[in-house]
């Protein structure tokens, strides 16, 4: 699922097994990114001030 709002971008993933891996911006991999270890509720969170710019996303 995802909210956005004037604070900023969040993005969730659920599985119904642990997920190991990497949840990042296209192209932004190495700067806006979540790394899940296991669980099986993951969040990628973008602040809204500084996370637009940084991450190749638009408000």
């Amino acid at each position: 699922s995802q909210v956005c709002n004037e604070d900023g971008m969040e993005f969730t993933l659920r599985t119904p097994d642990g997920f190991i891996g990497r949840i990042y911006t296209y192209g932004y991999y190495d700067r806006c990114f979540f790394r899940g270890n296991g669980g099986t509720v993951n969040v990628l969170r973008i602040s809204g001030a500084q996370g637009y710019p940084e991450c190749g996303t638009q408000r």
